[in-house]
């Protein structure tokens, strides 16, 4: 992914009204949709919209709501959703099960490739 312009980061979006109150206690659909409408608010204090959305982290605690989130993501965002992860308790890719990580990368224009050096385990 590659960035032009002007970035703009929101984070820590959780399922609370304007009050700070939870919404839909219980109610995986109810709480995405309030967490999309926070995320809806904060990129339009930044004069985006979540057309503008380039990236998407998501923490869900049970990953049996994933339907739920399936759901209201698509009624929210196209079929040309952002890169993104996906993170949920105790399900974590590998065989070692180690934690997963998130990445981003960048170079200046009209850098050449990056070098790094060799580590033990490359191989």
């Amino acid at each position: 992914m590659a960035f032009t312009g002007t970035t703009v980061a929101v984070s820590g979006q959780v399922p609370v009204d304007g009050e700070g109150r939870l919404v839909g206690e219980g109610d995986a659909e109810a709480q995405v949709r309030q967490v999309y409408a926070n995320l809806a608010t904060a990129l339009e204090a930044a004069s985006c919209t979540l057309d503008d959305v380039v990236k998407l982290t998501v923490y869900l605690t049970d990953l049996a709501d994933l339907p739920a989130f399936r759901r209201v993501r698509d009624e929210h965002q196209d079929a040309r959703r952002p890169t993104g992860l996906l993170a949920g308790p105790g399900r974590r890719p590998g065989p070692a099960r180690l934690p997963g990580r998130d990445r981003g990368a960048g170079r200046p224009p009209g850098a050449g490739g990056i070098q790094r050096p060799a580590r033990p385990n490359d191989r």
